[in-house]
């Protein structure tokens, strides 16, 4: 493995354990209607979970983006667009990061991870808390997944192509 992909990947592990403990976190939320400062702690315990988890993904972009493409975008809206870089392949240097499937997933974390950088504890909606925790690893999940497949495409010695398949 490529220290590139060894970093990569602790940046992943990282991320990955923040996104369980905030779906752990979610299903401990007491189901009777807990006193404010415990319904506090436990959203904003959960929120912030989740948006270590996307940044953690986005700093897994980050070093793709500097390393392999030789840049990271640096306007106002920075993120959106490292996100959406990942997502295009750059002629000459690598096929795209992640499935479009991903997009969507990836721009509701980073969207939510906006509002609760913005929002203070108490304004947290406990349902949307509660949802972005329960889906948070398996979008992590698949993340990790797409950029073992993306190693594995740049990585390839040239002139190997994968088997094909005959039927």
């Amino acid at each position: 493995m490529s220290p590139l992909f060894a970093e990569i990947r602790a940046v992943l592990d990282t991320a990955e354990a923040e996104a369980v403990r905030a779906e752990r976190a979610a299903r401990r939320l007491p189901r009777a209607r807990a006193d404010a400062l415990d319904q506090w702690i436990h959203l904003t315990a959960m929120a912030s979970g989740i948006e270590h988890a996307y940044s953690g993904l986005e700093q897994a972009f980050k070093i793709i983006a500097a390393e392999i493409d030789g840049a990271v975008p640096t306007a106002d809206d920075w993120h959106a667009r490292l996100c959406a870089l990942m997502f295009t392949p750059v002629p000459g240097r690598r096929p795209a990061v992640l499935p479009a499937a991903l997009r969507s997933e990836l721009d509701d974390l980073r969207a939510f991870r906006h509002r609760v950088r913005n929002l203070y504890g108490s304004e947290l909606a406990a349902d949307v808390v509660k949802e972005k925790a329960a889906r948070a690893p398996a979008t992590v999940a698949k993340v990790r997944s797409a950029l073992r497949a993306f190693e594995s495409a740049v990585t390839r010695p040239p002139g190997r192509r994968k088997p094909s398949r005959r039927v």
